[in-house]
């Protein structure tokens, strides 16, 4: 039993009742994610732009500092829902179902990017649900069939015996 997975009271609970400790690995793909969503966005930014304000000494790179900074957090919170969403797809999958997943999840990845800057055109609500909207149809639709089809088959098989 690791560390992570030991249960003990906390010390404020009088009821006796015990908790889970939460492991803090849980964010790591999610963050990743995030970081992952903020440096594309970046590399888009400056191969579409180039940089920006490299002439003048600071004038127009102070004045777009905030809408910069307020854009990457949002880049960086539709990655952290999208990381959410493919570490939510990969609980409990192995084998060849797990490359499929992962292999859908390197497919959608630019198309996500690329939603996101069209969806950003629509403000904040836009950004985040254009991001998520390939993960949900090349992942999580054939994860929905999949998960359908062997609820379906497992009373067929169970009834065979």
């Amino acid at each position: 039993m690791t560390k992570a997975d030991s249960q003990e009271p906390s010390q404020g609970d009088l009821s006796g009742t015990v908790r889970k400790r939460r492991s803090p690995s849980k964010w790591r793909v999610p963050i990743c994610f995030g970081a992952g969503f903020c440096a594309l966005q970046v590399l888009v930014f400056v191969g579409r732009f180039g940089f920006v304000g490299h002439q003048e000494p600071s004038g127009h790179l102070l004045q777009s500092l905030f809408p910069m900074l307020s854009g990457l957090v949002l880049f960086f919170i539709a990655g952290l829902l999208a990381g959410l969403l493919v570490q939510s797809f990969l609980r409990d999958t192995r084998g060849g179902w797990r490359k499929f997943v992962i292999c859908a999840v390197a497919v959608a990845t630019p198309f996500s990017v690329w939603l996101s800057l069209v969806g950003g055109l629509l403000g904040p609500a836009g950004a985040l649900m254009f991001c998520l909207a390939p993960y949900l149809l090349l992942v999580g639709l054939p994860t929905l069939v999949r998960w359908t089809w062997l609820r379906l088959a497992t009373p067929a098989t169970s009834r065979a015996t």
